[in-house]
């Protein structure tokens, strides 16, 4: 696995009136207004660290984003349900400014004092954030002495709050980013199996050509898995509403060729008719015209019986549509599967997945709970980090 070293802060280097700018990661659903019951994991995390910080007598201007505004104000995507939340954990007032960079904002935060916490609003309001802008970066390095980044989820992309802005700033990680690289970094033991599901083929490939030649299996399921079906079977498998992309059948095709022994597909399948009647079928008598929605009862069966000897599992993307009640069933009994596994490292990421689990209690029996989705492909599979680059121990 990876092996790397990032810079840490001392708290002892934290002095009253040090002005931190934090980069969190708060993007949790919202459900009119209000942060969703069971989906605050991500700004829980945060709360030892900024306590920490706020006790020692720093000011925090937290940096983060929500949801995908496209460099356009969007009050959808608006910050300040957040802030109100993050106060109610934190047990004080975390203040919040609708600009993110300039005089307004400087003001605000020449006028903290020890102690205070303020929020920035969503910083995907701003082109320059999308583009990485070293402009952008600049102003926002004004507002702080120190740059913390926390924001795991975020470090796969090129952005200015999580990549420029270390250019201008002393920069640093945060407790859940060393935590999220230790734990990802850490020997898989063998037997190691490697269960995909989700939607897209695509952000999946580096991670299946790194890890697939130390697995025993990978077992696919989801969008994922319908991408193989022709290159194995012959069959035409659509995934619910999601066609398949001729990238992702291309791609299904190399994986075919290299790693064929190794990867498992459903053998049957929870599909929907154009008549919208739902259906369990064997995948060879699966009707062009149907959707899947989920793995079927034979499928999950023999996915139990090769997971049985596993010491180490990586899974990420749900293995059918949870949002659809016919199509949750899959993903529910592969967790109960994986999570019943004794003396094994199980490692689950992607938002989506922890984000249907975590209404039940299957995620309390995880070694570890992954906050990146795509992050955590990426840094699996090898790839250059934008963001963890620059804090790197040289």
């Amino acid at each position: 696995m990876t092996n790397m070293k990032l810079r840490t802060l001392p708290l002892s280097k934290v002095k009253p009136g040090t002005r931190i700018l934090y980069r969190a990661d708060f993007n949790v659903p919202l459900v009119d207004g209000k942060v969703k019951t069971g989906e605050n994991l991500r700004i829980q995390k945060t709360v030892p660290e900024l306590s920490e910080l706020i006790d020692k007598g720093a000011k925090v201007i937290i940096i983060s984003h929500l949801g995908r505004p496209d460099g356009i104000v969007n009050k959808d995507y608006t910050l300040k349900p957040i802030a109100g939340y993050l106060s109610k954990l934190l047990g004080r007032e975390v203040k919040f400014s609708e600009e993110i960079t300039g005089q307004q904002v400087e003001l605000l935060v020449s006028s903290m004092k020890p102690g205070e916490i303020l929020m920035l609003e969503n910083v995907r309001f701003q082109k320059g954030e999308l583009t990485n802008s070293k402009i952008f970066a600049e102003k926002l390095a004004k507002l702080g002495d120190v740059y913390i980044n926390n924001a795991f989820a975020t470090c796969h992309r090129k952005h200015a709050s999580v990549n420029a802005i270390t250019k201008f700033l002393p920069s640093y990680a945060g407790a859940l980013l060393h935590e999220e690289v230790t734990q990802l970094s850490k020997k898989l033991v063998k037997p190691f199996f490697l269960v995909l599901g989700g939607i897209k083929l695509e952000t999946k490939i580096n991670l299946i050509n790194k890890l697939a030649p130390q697995a025993e299996a990978v077992l696919l399921g989801g969008g994922v898995g319908s991408a193989f079906c022709e290159n194995y079977l012959g069959v035409v498998c659509n995934p619910y509403r999601v066609p398949i992309s001729e990238g992702d059948k291309k791609v299904a095709g190399m994986i075919s060729n290299k790693f064929k022994e190794k990867v498992f597909l459903p053998i049957d399948v929870v599909s929907v008719t154009t008549q919208g009647k739902v259906l369990v079928v064997d995948i060879e008598d699966l009707l062009p015209s149907s959707e899947i929605i989920d793995i079927g009862p034979k499928t999950i069966k023999l996915y139990k019986k090769i997971l049985a000897p596993a010491k180490s599992v990586v899974w990420n993307g749900s293995m059918g549509v949870t949002e659809n009640s016919k199509g949750e069933f899959g993903t529910l009994k592969i967790a109960k599967t994986i999570s019943e596994l004794t003396d094994a490292r199980l490692v689950i990421g992607g938002g989506d997945t922890i984000s249907f689990l975590s209404t039940t209690k299957v995620l309390d029996r995880f070694t570890f709970i992954s906050s990146g989705g795509g992050a955590m492909l990426a840094f699996l599979g090898g790839e250059q980090m934008p963001g963890l680059a620059p804090l790197i121990e040289k």
